[in-house]
């Protein structure tokens, strides 16, 4: 599948927002309970300034993930260190996208000077914890009901890759 990932622009608003809420309402990969606005892609776009983020595209089916890396702390003494983000619409997870999308973030993260990447990963999502051991990052952390989802408590798991 021939794959593009194209920097964060206003046109990827609704579909990344879209696929960002799929996971928000249906699953626990994202920490947030309730859909976002459309305008919450602002926030994104802010990140973005100053960050590597992606739409994923194909000629196939449009915007189908984003990915993005953020500030982990905002203290300059953080500068070398970022929290990492990403979701594919359902139907393009196990096709070896994540995996690319993940490869272009570290390459644009190596080029920005940052060395060390973290992953916050909910308990409940297993596939991600295992997505990311498989590329390499380590368990550095765990912080116990930190999180309440469909009244649920979450554990968060810290994960970690030094590039």
């Amino acid at each position: 599948m021939d794959t593009q990932f194209h920097p964060f622009a206003e046109s990827h608003r609704t579909a990344v927002i879209d696929i960002i809420n799929h996971y928000a309402i249906h699953s626990f990969a994202t920490f947030m309970e309730n859909p976002i606005p459309y305008e919450g892609f602002n926030t994104l776009l802010d990140s973005a300034k100053t960050y590597p983020a992606f739409a994923v595209e194909t000629a196939e089916r449009g915007i189908i993930g984003m990915g993005m890396l953020r500030q982990y702390m905002p203290w300059p003494t953080f500068s070398h260190t970022a929290e990492i983000s990403y979701f594919l619409h359902p139907d393009a997870c196990g096709q070896g996208i994540g995996s690319a999308l993940l490869e272009h973030l570290l390459t644009a993260a190596k080029e920005k000077g940052i060395t060390n990447i973290v992953a916050k990963i909910s308990s409940e999502n297993q596939a991600s914890v295992r997505f990311h051991q498989r590329h390499n990052f380590t368990h550095c952390g765990t912080i116990q009901a930190a999180c309440k989802k469909q009244g649920r408590l979450l554990d968060i798991i810290w994960m970690q890759r030094l590039l």
